[in-house]
């Protein structure tokens, strides 16, 4: 599937099936003594390795032929779940690929996480659409807010799927008040 050898390069002194170099710059001489490149699966990992150097490619994203990104860590092996990569949480798939402009839970804790179609970093702050139509909000800590919330100095509405109320109403049980969502922005002002 991820298969390719660069026919011109060798690795001197290496043995077959086996990695060389130093601990800055990797290679891997597939059975024929060749330095592979592109992706390869190795002892069950994939990796990637610089289609003209061959150099096994690591603390980097790699893009595959058909679009979709992985992450290589500090051995040069993609990554699956949820990763902190420079400071923010990504997800990848089984397959390794990055989880973009879509929600994707945590395995490990059960939380459900929006990451941004453009970087794939989980969206915190702000607020988010999947479809263009329905939106949402998520809190500093990724998590879809639900119920009443003021957010900028503004009461708005979430429902228990965290879909914002727009163009309708809610009664708030703390305070015993009916708000009416505004189509443009969602902003809720008192009715009753």
């Amino acid at each position: 599937m991820y298969s390719s050898s660069s026919p011109y390069a060798d690795i001197p002194n290496s043995e077959n099936n086996s990695y060389s170099g130093n601990p800055n710059h990797w290679y891997y001489a597939d059975d024929q003594g060749h330095i592979v490149t592109g992706f390869q699966t190795i002892n069950g990992h994939l990796q990637y390795f610089d289609k003209i150097s061959g150099q096994m490619q690591v603390n980097q994203f790699a893009r595959e032929d058909n679009g979709n990104w992985v992450y290589l860590n500090e051995n040069g092996e993609a990554v699956q779940g949820l990763t902190l990569i420079n400071g923010k949480l990504n997800f990848f798939n089984h397959d390794f690929t990055q989880v973009k402009n879509n929600f994707a839970t945590d395995p490990k804790t059960g939380m459900s996480y929006y990451f941004n179609g453009t970087s794939g970093k989980i969206v915190e702050n702000d607020y988010f659409t999947n479809n263009g139509t329905d939106w949402y909000h998520a809190d500093e800590n990724g998590q879809k807010q639900t119920g009443f919330q003021t957010i900028n100095g503004q009461v708005q509405y979430f429902d228990k799927n965290g879909i914002q109320l727009k163009n309708g109403s809610a009664y708030n049980p703390q305070s015993k008040q009916w708000f009416y969502f505004d189509a443009n922005k969602g902003n809720g002002s008192v009715i009753s």
